[in-house]
């Protein structure tokens, strides 16, 4: 059976937030929240997407079957593009799962969807569904560049959110000199951001980047090639993996 492609566009408006006692001026926004109806020849349930301005997630919620008894489980991936754009980095369904939020604008969510309903019968579906964030960005945004400068590889992180990024870590593994090479002293970077670097693995610490702010590590360029790098922060969301 050919997938199913349900289509629906709502430019939604948060969600009323409940009267509180806290402060003001909070130091963490509320997050802002949607949920769209969506419907299959067996199932209704909603789509659901929520950001603080540096997470954002979607999920399924109130699934319920409409033509089998029984419990109704629904899973997938999701991707979020801009409306004009296409992108695949797909998370799974699900509260814990996060992409980087990418500000304000109008996009699609496409999800793929493996819905169990009574009996173990499995259907899957395709749906996409138009969005309107209109929340500021709140976190870091971490980017990785190279640069080739003779015999160096220079690799640069730069934070250009509007938070610092904290606790910034680059690791760079490289397979070939990994389990089962011959060891010797060569080390892939001498910064005093690796301390215990070696050919086969360098653990960077970068420490706190600020807004606008930047980090270069310098790399002995014949022993990062084909090295994979792996970027993380503390509050970042989407690390970033690459093979150099």
């Amino acid at each position: 059976m050919r997938p199913l492609l349900l289509t629906a566009t709502l430019l939604a408006l948060p969600l009323p937030l409940p009267l509180t006692h806290a402060p003001a001026a909070p130091t963490t926004p509320a997050e802002q929240s949607f949920c769209a109806p969506q419907q299959t020849a067996h199932t209704t349930f909603d789509l659901c997407t929520s950001t603080d301005g540096n997470a954002l997630r979607v999920w399924i919620a109130r699934p319920a079957c409409t033509a089998a008894p029984g419990p109704c489980r629904i899973t997938g991936l999701w991707t979020l593009h801009p409306t004009s754009e296409r992108t695949q980095v797909y998370a799974s369904l699900g509260r814990a799962e996060a992409q980087r939020y990418p500000g304000p604008g109008t996009y699609d969510i496409e999800a793929q969807v493996d819905i169990e309903t009574g009996h173990g019968h499995h259907t899957q579906h395709q749906l996409t569904q138009g969005m309107r964030y209109t929340r500021p960005d709140s976190g870091p945004r971490l980017t990785l560049t190279t640069d080739h400068r003779g015999s160096t590889l220079a690799l640069t992180v730069r934070n250009s959110g509007p938070a610092a990024a904290r606790d910034v870590r680059l690791t760079i593994d490289n397979d070939r000199y990994g389990q089962g090479a011959t060891p010797t002293p060569e080390r892939v970077t001498t910064d005093p951001h690796c301390p215990r670097a070696n050919k086969a693995l360098a653990t960077c610490s970068l420490g706190t980047i600020a807004p606008g702010g930047s980090v270069t590590v310098p790399l002995r360029a014949d022993l990062a090639e084909a090295a994979k790098v792996r970027l993380t922060g503390a509050n970042s969301v989407g690390n970033l993996s690459r093979q150099l």
